[in-house]
């Protein structure tokens, strides 16, 4: 990044305990072009996350509508309900190991907390999630943003 750069926008977020790849705009008509692609669906965000357990190969993705909820502590909770936003995540298996599977994960829609409702859902949760996991196997959030794959905006 330029030091004398006066303008720096993030162009996307991550829930704070994914850790990866985050976009930044140097230019305010790049930030908009991005953000066209993000809500276009034109720009595509890959995770890796170790799930419990052995993931099946004929799971390739996971439709089920998210709802957000506040506790009354203030923190918030999503689960799956009919009331929630329409969700969907891709996933393909990427490596097998013994007590887990290193899954790619692909959202199609980009709900809060989206990726580890859904391994929940599908009976594999992310490995050391402490909000959405399995305390047997658990103890620091193992999903990482690897890839974003969009187009270059004109300069």
């Amino acid at each position: 990044m330029r030091p004398e750069a006066r303008f720096l926008e993030l162009v996307h977020r991550l829930d704070r305990d994914t850790s990866g790849v985050l976009l930044v705009a140097k230019k305010r008509s790049a930030l908009r072009s991005l953000h066209e692609q993000l809500r276009e669906k034109g720009m595509q965000k890959d995770y890796l996350a170790l799930v419990r357990g052995q993931w099946q190969s004929h799971v390739k993705s996971v439709q089920a509508p998210l709802l957000k909820n506040i506790l009354q502590s203030g923190e918030r909770i999503v689960r799956v309900s009919q009331e929630g936003k329409p969700s969907e995540t891709r996933f393909k298996v990427e490596e097998r190991y013994a007590f887990a599977t290193l899954v790619r994960c692909s959202p199609v829609t980009g709900r809060t907390h989206q990726i580890r409702v859904h391994t929940q859902y599908a009976g594999h949760p992310i490995a050391f999630d402490d909000r959405y996991g399995d305390r047997e196997f658990d103890k620091q959030l193992a999903v990482r943003d690897y890839r974003v794959c969009f187009f270059m905006p004109p300069r």
